[in-house]
């Protein structure tokens, strides 16, 4: 077979010639095709053809294919040697995609589905990507990209929604794209039909496609996922649910391998409706932790695990076996591996020469649910955070009917100052019963201590409060440093108006000082007892009435 490869730059660079390819593929990651060429140039100039478009395909007599993205690293590995007079060049094309990796940040989306959160994001990179969707993908309330380059946020959020990514090979040049396609169910895709299987495929009798080293293998693999949730609405309510596998009866003995998280937050949603409304907590969206949720991501996880259960090795002359077709082969002796028996490919590696080309597979059988495997890990917030507490303009004070607030981050370039910089954060109190303890809400503008529930950045909780320089202490330091203050504020705030607890421990001068900015009211529900030791000054600006409901003594000396 004579196969006629074609390398395409957008840098109009026309003097290097294809020697040898190699080009991998795997499902749910990015493509990579390596070109060794030469050229007459010994000066060729790399620096115009990295970071542009670039496109490599190959002709024959058994079909084309092509991928095209951009250069994104090359390298003159030898000189123009005497023999040849020609320099040796090694070219990495990737996708587009690739370039998800060069950016690293922290931002918040809110109110958007995965498969949004992902357009978005491609969008910015001017990716327009296929969407081969048919499951429904919740609005999340809050999404946070903490620390991770693009990809690996787009990447992880993929992979917990169960949803593939995959590049269609096309013939094209240039700058032109293989096409990004985003999949829920690849494993329903058209098959590119059965393959002949030939044990020995070299002894001449064979002109078309084939596929040959043919290799099942098993493996154990957990058999139940269960996630469990917490919901502060719901605290009683146990939100946990399992999926397992559906399993052949020779792999019951992998039911006890149960993979067991804790997640808090998995389950919660963006719905519709709720029978528990309320006005201030939902002015955004309505977000409830759902049992339906919890199920769903338990068999996401389910089916991921099981991946790799089954595979297929085997390797193939036929260029469309790529990441993701669909395919069967004919003709083999085992009957697990019947022509109605469809493959799905998850990971190729083609190799491409003047001669021939080769293509090394692994596939999983398509009667299985396909999901990515989860292998991007969720970042980690390592310890607190400061951040300033929010709300709409004009207000001091902005909480829900739970006591949570709004906060915007330091890391946060993008949120505005404002009641749509995150989510409603629940506040840490110093009593918290029932119908009892403390209440102190953090005010629109303070600086508040920021933790996460196991590090989770999408799961914040304020724990703390700070003063700083525009939020001063109320007293001076270290002038009263004896004094021990709870004060509030009039609000509106009106300078020099508050209520006041104060002690002074200063020995000699100890003192207990409460100022009511307005008004006093105490109320005693059976006896009240005061005694002075010494002196007792009663000063009345106005009126003094006292009202006794049974008798009334005085006792002086």
């Amino acid at each position: 077979m004579t196969v006629r490869p074609k390398l395409e730059l957008e840098s109009g660079e026309s003097t290097l010639q294809v020697r040898r390819v190699s080009v991998t593929e795997r499902i749910s990651d990015i493509f990579t095709v390596d070109v060794l060429a030469r050229s007459s140039d010994v000066d060729l100039d790399i620096a115009a053809i990295v970071g542009k478009g670039a496109a490599m395909g190959a002709e024959a007599e058994l079909g084309t294919i092509a991928w095209s993205g951009v250069c994104n690293h090359m390298e003159q590995i030898k000189p123009a040697n005497e023999s040849t007079g020609r320099s040796s060049y090694l070219l990495r094309i990737v996708p587009s995609m690739w370039l998800l990796t060069q950016r690293r940040g922290h931002r918040i989306f809110q109110h958007l589905s995965t498969p949004d959160i992902v357009k978005q994001i491609l969008g910015e990179y001017s990716i327009e990507p296929k969407l081969v969707i048919s499951e429904t993908h919740p609005k999340h309330e809050y999404r946070v990209q903490y620390g991770e380059t693009d990809f690996d946020f787009v990447a992880r959020l993929l992979e917990e929604a169960g949803i593939t990514f995959t590049f269609d090979a096309q013939v094209s040049g240039g700058s032109a794209e293989s096409l990004l396609t985003l999949c829920d169910t690849p494993q329903h895709a058209a098959s590119v039909g059965p393959i002949d299987y030939f044990d020995t495929p070299n002894d001449g009798r064979i002109t078309g496609f084939f596929i040959t080293d043919v290799r099942l293998a098993h493996g154990v693999r957990p058999g139940t996922a269960t996630y469990r949730d917490f919901d502060f609405r719901k605290p009683r309510l146990a939100l946990r649910d399992s999926s397992e596998f559906p399993l052949a009866e020779g792999e019951k003995v992998e039911d006890p391998y149960e993979h067991y998280v804790y997640a808090p937050g998995i389950s919660l949603i963006e719905v519709d409706g709720a029978d528990d409304l309320q006005a201030v907590a939902d002015d955004k969206s309505i977000a409830r932790h759902r049992q339906e949720e919890n199920k769903r991501r338990a068999e996401i996880r389910a089916e991921a695990l099981r991946y790799g259960k089954r595979k297929v090795n085997y390797r193939t002359n036929h260029p469309e076996l790529t990441a993701a077709a669909i395919f069967s082969i004919d003709n083999h002796p085992r009957s697990q591996l019947a022509a109605d028996k469809t493959l799905m490919v998850i990971e190729s590696t083609m190799h491409i020469t003047e001669l021939e080309w080769t293509v090394l597979g692994t596939a999983v059988f398509a009667e299985v649910p396909y999901r990515p495997e989860i292998r991007t890990p969720k970042p980690r917030v390592a310890g607190v955070q400061t951040a300033i507490v929010v709300g709409p303009p004009g207000q001091e004070i902005y909480t829900d009917e739970y006591g949570r607030v709004r906060v915007r981050f330091h890391w946060d370039r993008k949120g505005a100052f404002d009641d749509n910089a995150t989510c409603w954060l629940r506040v840490s109190q110093a009593w918290a019963g029932t119908g009892f303890g403390s209440m102190l809400v953090p005010r629109v503008g303070h600086e508040v201590i920021v933790d996460f529930f196991d590090g989770d950045p999408d799961q914040p909780l304020v724990v703390g409060r700070l003063f700083n320089e525009t939020t001063r202490v109320p007293r001076k330091l270290p002038d009263h440093k004896t004094q021990s203050i709870w004060r509030s504020a009039s609000s509106p705030q009106t300078d020099g108006y508050f209520n006041e607890i104060m002690l002074e421990d200063n020995a000699g001068k100890e003192l207990y000082f409460v100022q009511a900015q307005r008004d006093l009211l105490t109320l005693t529900r059976h006896d009240h007892t005061e005694r002075t030791a010494e002196d007792r000054t009663a000063v009345v600006g106005e009126a003094r009435v006292a009202a006794v409901g049974w008798s009334d003594s005085l006792q002086v000396g």
